[in-house]
């Protein structure tokens, strides 16, 4: 009699012990609006955006583990283990990141680069809401104009890597506008003129530095290309790398163009003493 009792509760126990063992955690499906972005090429720090990820758990017994991870693949275009946005046939590198100072990397389809969230160790289902950061560190990316887009893929695993939640997607979008500024204009400087020389004084050339986004149409305007230096009573000309009225094409930073300038000869000027100075102003208009 007693020995039966004794394999009864035996009996029980592997049961039981079969039960835990098929226990799980199930969560809902993650949900996260991603993060969008504006992103200038010039930019000189890491282009940083805050998004979250929110999803419910449920622990099915008092045993089972309290935590969960979140893993993420690299997107639909990446380059080795580099997320990357899309826009025709252009690229902007990026990557989603576990911590704001952008060193955790986190868009990489593997466990350890998974961000752990900590369950309470209750049995009613419980939300979880978890940060992570869209980070793009690499400046200087001169790409045309536009919105490049990705689309990132983000499950709920146990820290074994078994899935516990569908895995669904978010958007990242990141805007490139089109700009165009000139970033410096050198002085077209004549140096000395000597009264009615007999040969043209031809300045040393002057630079007009620009920054444009990649393939985007403009042109450059001067208000004028003759004028009168006052104070001395010189007349003057300008000329251009440009031709005026053309069309232009962004290159990213650093496009350069050159302005010259001549005095033609055998101009007396105004000057009322041994020597004198003077100068004019012009206008450089960048239209796009």
């Amino acid at each position: 009699m007693n020995s039966t009792v004794v394999r009864w509760l035996a009996a029980a126990i592997l049961i039981l012990a079969g039960a835990l063992a098929q226990a799980a955690i199930t969560c809902t499906s993650p949900v996260s609006s991603g993060f969008s972005t504006t992103y200038a090429p010039t930019q000189t720090v890491a282009n940083i955006t805050q998004g979250t990820i929110n999803f419910n758990c449920t622990r099915a017994l008092a045993g089972d583990p309290t935590a969960v991870i979140i893993a993420s693949t690299t997107g639909l275009n990446p380059i080795g283990t580099i997320a990357r946005a899309k826009f025709g046939a252009n690229f902007i590198q990026y990557d989603g990141y576990k911590d704001s100072a952008c060193t955790q990397l986190w868009t990489n389809p593997t466990i350890a680069s998974s961000i752990t969230a900590t369950l309470l160790p209750i049995l009613t289902s419980q939300p979880v809401t978890v940060s992570f950061w869209g980070c793009i560190t690499l400046a200087g990316q001169v790409v045309p104009a536009g919105t490049y887009t990705d689309t990132i893929q983000m499950g709920v695993f146990t820290t074994t890597g078994t899935a516990i939640s569908p895995q669904p997607t978010f958007p990242v979008a990141i805007l490139n506008p089109a700009t165009c500024n000139i970033t410096s204009v050198a002085n077209v400087a004549f140096g000395t003129y000597v009264a009615l020389r007999s040969t043209p004084l031809v300045s040393p050339t002057a630079n007009v530095v620009m920054n444009c986004t990649t393939n985007l149409p403009y042109s450059l305007a001067l208000d004028a290309t003759t004028g009168l230096i006052a104070g001395v009573g010189l007349n003057y000309s300008l000329a251009t790398s440009w031709i005026a009225g053309s069309q232009l094409r962004g290159t990213g930073p650093g496009q350069t163009f050159t302005m010259t300038g001549t005095l033609p000869a055998n101009q007396a000027g105004t000057c009322s003493t041994g020597s004198c100075s003077g100068s004019d102003t012009r206008t450089l208009t960048v239209t796009y």
